[in-house]
């Protein structure tokens, strides 16, 4: 019933009647060179990495949690980010213990969104 009044539409590419699709999961997936070092404008002192491109797949979920409230991508977006981060502690890239720091937001944003998820 709540399909006819909020149909449920993937979250990197609209697709229906599904949270995540296998093509998102796919596109959003660790590919064999990610993650990879960035080279930020400015020097933070740390290293700087990212999972990918933020477009496609990756960019609409990513906005669809912050933005629409889209806590169903949770658990999609935290298995990639699990999977880097083995991929990096595997490469030797990273010792624990580790520190994640999310990307920051304007506090009108958050406020607007009710909070940062």
């Amino acid at each position: 019933m709540l399909d006819l009044v909020l149909p449920l539409q993937c979250g990197g590419c609209g697709a229906p009647a599904t949270a995540w699709c296998p093509a998102c999961a796919q596109e959003l997936a660790v590919q064999p060179d990610e993650p990879h070092l960035i080279t930020p404008r400015l020097d933070p002192g740390v290293p700087v990495l990212s999972l990918g491109r933020y477009a496609g797949a990756r960019r609409k979920a990513v906005v669809a949690l912050k933005e629409r409230g889209r806590s169903d991508l949770l658990d999609p977006l935290g298995d990639a980010m699990q999977a880097a981060l083995e991929r990096l502690l595997t490469w030797g890239v990273l010792d624990p213990p580790l520190t994640l720091v999310p990307a920051p937001t304007r506090r009108s944003s958050a406020r607007r969104r009710g909070g940062d998820p």
